[in-house]
Formats: C-alpha cells, sequence, structure tokens
C-alpha cells in the first residue's frame, strides 16, 4: 500500500508542483530536476569537474615527462632509479586523484538519478491515488504502468551522462587553453574538429526526437494489450482466443520493435561519425605537428602533450552527445507524465476536515446526478433517499440502471456531478475519517496476492490477530482459509487466483466486517455466495459491524427481504421505494423484474460449488481455481 508523502516533501512539492507545461522545454524540466536534488547534484558535478581538470593536468605532466625524463633517458641510453621514481609518483599521483574524482562522479551522479525517479514515481503514484474512479474508467491500466515506469525514467535518464558533460566543458576550456599555449597552430587544427563533432551531435537531437517519441509510444502500447492479456486470460481461453491475443499482441511487439530498429539504426549512423572525427583529429595534430618539430618551432614533446590531450578531449565529448540523445527523451517523457499530475492538481481542493463518530451512521442522498465523460444521457438523475443510522436499504434495478454508480457515489468514491450525499450529517466529500468509516464491497471482490490475514487486515496495524479472525467467521471464510497448505499465512494468489469467485468475495467481505465501518454499501458483492451462506452472512453483518448501516444493491429476493427498505430505479431515476412487499403490489416494473431474476436464476448456472456447502467442499474447489488460474 502507498504510504502518505513524509512532511518534508508535503512543504517542499518538488518536481510535480512545478510551473511547467507539459511541453516545456527539456532544458527547464532538467533544471527542475537539479534543483530537485541539488545536493548530490553538485557533488557529482564536482567529481566530473575534478576529472576534467585532472585530465588536462595528466597530459601536462606527460608532457613534462617526455621532456625531463624520457628524452634525456634516450640520449643517455640509461633510466636511473631517479627518473623512475619521478615518473611514478608524479603520473601515479594525477591517476590516483583521477579515480577518486571519477568514483565521486558516478556515486552522486547514481544517486542522483535514483533519487529524481523515486520522488517522481511517488507522485505519480500518488496522482493515481487520489484520482477518481471515472478517470481510471478511461485510461488502460497497462499505459498508466508505463508511464510510472518507463517514461519516469526517460524522463530522468539525462542525468546520468549530466554531470559528465559539464565536467568535459570544463576540460574543453582548459585543454584549448592547453593546446594553444603550447602551440597556436595546433590548436587551430582542433578548433576545426570539435565544431564539426557539435554540428553532428546538434543534427543527431533533431532526428532522434522523432524515433525517441515513436518508440516510447508503442512500448506504453505493449504495456496495455500486456495487461489486458493478463487480466483477460480466462476470457482468452475458455472462448478459445488464445490465437488472436497472440497476433495483437504480436503486432504491438512488431511495432516497438520496428520503431527501436529506427532508433538503432540513427545511432549506428551517429556513432561512426563521432568516432571517425576525433581520429582524423587526431592525425592531423601529427601530421601538422610533425612538421612543426621539423622547422624547430616546437618540440617533440609538445607534440605528444598536444596529441595525447586531444585524443583524451575526443571521447568525453561524446558525453554532449549522450545529452543531446537524452534531451528528446525528457521532453517526451514529461509530456506523457505532467498531464497525470496535472490531472490531480486540477481536483477541487478537498476540505476534510468532518470527523464521523463511532456507530451506525444515518446516510441521506439529496438530488444526486452523475454523468460520465462524453456520455450520452446521465448514468444518475436527482436521486434522493435516506437510511438512518443502523437501518438498512436495498436499491434494485435492471441492468444499466445505476446501480452501481450510486453504490460508489454514496461511499464519496465518484463525486456527484450535481446533488450531495451526507453521511452522519455531513458531506461525505469533507470527512477527514471517511476511509474508516464507510466500506464498500462489489461484486468483483479484489485479492491481494498475499495471505488472508493480510488481506482482510489491508494494512490498518489496529487490527489484531483476534479481530480478522471474527471478521473471517462472520463472512464464513475461516474454513476454507484454514483447509489451504499454510492456513492463514497462505498467499491467495495474484488477484486471488487460488480461490473461487464466492471465496473471494468472501475475503471481501471480512474485510469490510474487521474494520466496523459505520455505512456499509454491498453492490451485489454476495453474488456469488449461496443464497443460504448469504443469508447467514448478512444478517450476522450488523452485529458484527456493531449495527452499522447498510446499503445492498441486490437482484436476489432473499437479499432484498433482508433490507428495511427498497428504492427501485429506473434509467438512473428513483421509480418507487418502499417495503418489498408494497413494491411487489404496488408497482409492475419491479415484480416483473424480481420474477424475471428469479426465473434466470433458476435456469442458470448452479451456484459455486465452494458455497453450497458453506465452505466444507472449497478444498476441491479451491484446488480447481488453483489449477485454472495457475494455467492463465
Amino acid at each position: 500500500m502507498l504510504s502518505p508523502p513524509r512532511p518534508s516533501e508535503q512543504r517542499n512539492p518538488r518536481v510535480s508542483a512545478a510551473d511547467l507545461a507539459p511541453d516545456a522545454s527539456p532544458v527547464r524540466v532538467t533544471l527542475a530536476g537539479c534543483r530537485e536534488e541539488w545536493r548530490w547534484f553538485v557533488f557529482s558535478v564536482l567529481g566530473a569537474t575534478g576529472y576534467g581538470v585532472l585530465t588536462v593536468l595528466t597530459a601536462s605532466v606527460i608532457g613534462g615527462l617526455v621532456a625531463d625524463v624520457v628524452t634525456p633517458a634516450v640520449r643517455e641510453g640509461e633510466l636511473t632509479g631517479a627518473m623512475a621514481w619521478q615518473v611514478a609518483w608524479q603520473l601515479g599521483g594525477v591517476v590516483f586523484l583521477n579515480v577518486i574524482a571519477v568514483i565521486v562522479r558516478r556515486i552522486a551522479a547514481g544517486i542522483t538519478y535514483n533519487n529524481l525517479i523515486a520522488s517522481t514515481r511517488r507522485r505519480v503514484t500518488r496522482a493515481y491515488q487520489d484520482l477518481p474512479m471515472r478517470w481510471h474508467q478511461v485510461h488502460p491500466s497497462g499505459r498508466l504502468l508505463s508511464h510510472a515506469n518507463s517514461d519516469v525514467e526517460t524522463i530522468w535518464n539525462i542525468f546520468q551522462p549530466l554531470p559528465m558533460a559539464l565536467g568535459v566543458a570544463i576540460m574543453l576550456l582548459f585543454g584549448f587553453v592547453s593546446i594553444f599555449l603550447v602551440d597556436v597552430v595546433l590548436g587551430f587544427v582542433a578548433l576545426v574538429v570539435f565544431p564539426l563533432l557539435i554540428v553532428i551531435n546538434y543534427w543527431f537531437q533533431i532526428v532522434m526526437r522523432r524515433r525517441v517519441e515513436a518508440s516510447q509510444a508503442a512500448r506504453a502500447q505493449v504495456s496495455t494489450v500486456a495487461d489486458e492479456s493478463f487480466d483477460g486470460a480466462l476470457v482468452v481461453k475458455a472462448l478459445g482466443r488464445a490465437d488472436s491475443e497472440t497476433a495483437r499482441l504480436t503486432r504491438s511487439a512488431e511495432e516497438l520493435r520496428d520503431a527501436n530498429i529506427r532508433l538503432g539504426r540513427t545511432e549506428g549512423i551517429f556513432d561512426p561519425m563521432t568516432n571517425a572525427l576525433p581520429t582524423l583529429g587526431s592525425l592531423a595534430v601529427v601530421v601538422v605537428g610533425a612538421e612543426r618539430v621539423a622547422s624547430g618551432s616546437i618540440t617533440a614533446a609538445d607534440v605528444v602533450q598536444v596529441a595525447y590531450l586531444f585524443s583524451l578531449l575526443a571521447w568525453p565529448v561524446r558525453a554532449f552527445g549522450w545529452i543531446l540523445f537524452s534531451l528528446p527523451q525528457v521532453a517526451i517523457g514529461w509530456k506523457r507524465v505532467k498531464p497525470i499530475l496535472d490531472d490531480a492538481a486540477d481536483l477541487p481542493p478537498r476540505r476534510r476536515e468532518a470527523s464521523l463518530p463511532e456507530g451506525p451512521l444515518e446516510l441521506r442522498a439529496r438530488g444526486v446526478s452523475f454523468t460520465y465523460e462524453d456520455a450520452d444521457a446521465p448514468a444518475l438523475t436527482g436521486v434522493d433517499l435516506e437510511v438512518p443510522a443502523g437501518g438498512s436499504l436495498a436499491v434494485v434495478g435492471a441492468t444499466g440502471s445505476g446501480k452501481s454508480t450510486l453504490a460508489q457515489v454514496l461511499v464519496g468514491l465518484t463525486p456527484p456531478t450535481a446533488g450531495v450525499v451526507e453521511v452522519g450529517g455531513h458531506d461525505i466529500g469533507g470527512v477527514a475519517n471517511r476511509e474508516e468509516r464507510v466500506a464498500l464491497a462489489t461484486q468483483d471482490a479484489f485479492v491481494f496476492n498475499e495471505s488472508s490475514e493480510e488481506n482482510v487486515a489491508l494494512g490498518r496495524s489496529d487490527l489484531g490477530r483476534g479481530e480478522v479472525d471474527h471478521a473471517l467467521d462472520v463472512a464464513h471464510a475461516a474454513t476454507f482459509v484454514e483447509a489451504l497448505p499454510h492456513g492463514r499465512d497462505e498467499a491467495l494468489g495474484e488477484r486471488g487466483s487460488r480461490l473461487s469467485g464466492g471465496q473471494r468475495q468472501r475475503i471481501a467481505l471480512a474485510r469490510v466486517i474487521a474494520g466496523k465501518p459505520g455505512l456499509v454499501v454491498l453492490d451485489d458483492s454476495t453474488s456469488a455466495i449461496d443464497p443460504a451462506v448469504e443469508g447467514d452472512i448478512l444478517t450476522s453483518l450488523r452485529s458484527a459491524t456493531e449495527g452499522s448501516t447498510t446499503v445492498i444493491v441486490a437482484h436476489r429476493r432473499s437479499s432484498i427481504l433482508l433490507a428495511d427498505r427498497v428504492v427501485y430505479l429506473e434509467n438512473g431515476r428513483v421509480a418507487a421505494s418502499g417495503r418489498h412487499d408494497e413494491l411487489m403490489a404496488g408497482h409492475p416494473g419491479y415484480a416483473a423484474l424480481l420474477s424475471a431474476y428469479e426465473v434466470e436464476e433458476a435456469e442458470g448456472a448452479a451456484p459455486d460449488a465452494a458455497d453450497v456447502n458453506d465452505g466444507d467442499g472449497d478444498d476441491a474447489d479451491a484446488s480447481h481455481a488453483e489449477a485454472e488460474g495457475g494455467r492463465a
């Protein structure tokens, strides 16, 4: 579970709150990252600066040693101990210091890079948590995973070569000064080569921007298709659509392959050009330098110093190429991630100051309406309902009548587009402890790949083992949980794949019961459970949750009869309300719907075998579910 931002993070909004548009220049985004991790970034730049200065100094030391040690030794035919010691301490000393500078640069740059990724990914994930359900319903989860993973890394990849490039800039400054101090002619030879490298790097940046953007889009599409394939594995297998699903994923993978090939082809052209120019430049230095030595203008030691310095400068200059390669990625990654942060920032400010008391809570909805984005008609229109504290209400309606939307609105997950929902006398949008006092269980019960105890407690530290055990007992889940190989410590599989549908629903109900909420909304959350077991669970629910108020979205007569009153929805409106017997006698639509449900259930598939036996038959069913989940 994602923990809230630390207090220090709340005081310092960092990159997520930077006043940068999604199309902000990569330079501005990079500068924002520098400000965020300025301490470690300064260390990395200092290390890179030390490397640059010491590299130039190395060339000077080598030139001096050639003049003071190598030339006399060759002339006299003898290398004395003093000469050898001079070579060792001068050259060894500068190399040792250079190694220290490289270590500082790499460690500090690595920390900078990983801190930026961690903080940005944390904020993207927090935005996902804050954004309402209707936002998630129109954004594929695979694409969201791609945003939080590869796109975030793409933004900050530039911080791996950036300190090196800054060190290289200082190195070039010192290097060109040193070359010109040795010989002006050789200095101009160097000036011809390095501007050509910069021009090639600039061309590379322009071409690579389109290639990188296409690659990132293709990568996100592969993630989306793969995520849908995994989630829909049961449907794919049941309908024999493995071949078509494989073909769909293959098409996406081939598009990513082609995009990456185009990316690699561009790099393949760029690399030989950048490698060839420094080599040609070194050759030019040697040729011109030989002529200068022959004319007596400079010494052989001067040529060695310049040639060595030129070769040292040529390779680090490629760091500018890495920067230019990374800059388009910064812009593209930011363009894909920033809108998510903006969507979360644009949410109305939540003034969650009210606190709900312990015990059952009164529920009241007044004029509640809701319309999905780009929908032709509203999902809810002017819904009014009231449930006294400790009371119960059944919500009944045909498919598409707005029952599930109403359930999400009542618990505050989806703010209404009009009207207000009050719980305990407070607007539910302004309740600080809403998550602790209001609970929702849905038909599609989500189970984490953790133990049953961890699934029920769900990180709530105030829940002890005894409360978890009690919740499992009330939900009639204790029997099949204890039958697992490791009992309550057994991981339940991804999305609860080791359990049947009814078992997953009972784990989800235990999760609700354990928190003892004041308001419980059950959105067809017992549809996969045998009616007899369902009745026992719902009957004991009130006592287990200390008399909580209950709203049951249901279609079974057995569930509806447990409620004090019934609300009947048609096309998002309250068509009728009252007791079940009153609606059966006075509203033909309601009576016809209940009759149709009963006929459908009588003619449909048998209930879950595990639930018919109230847990006694769960071993076989769970084993079957586990086998099916493993094959999927």
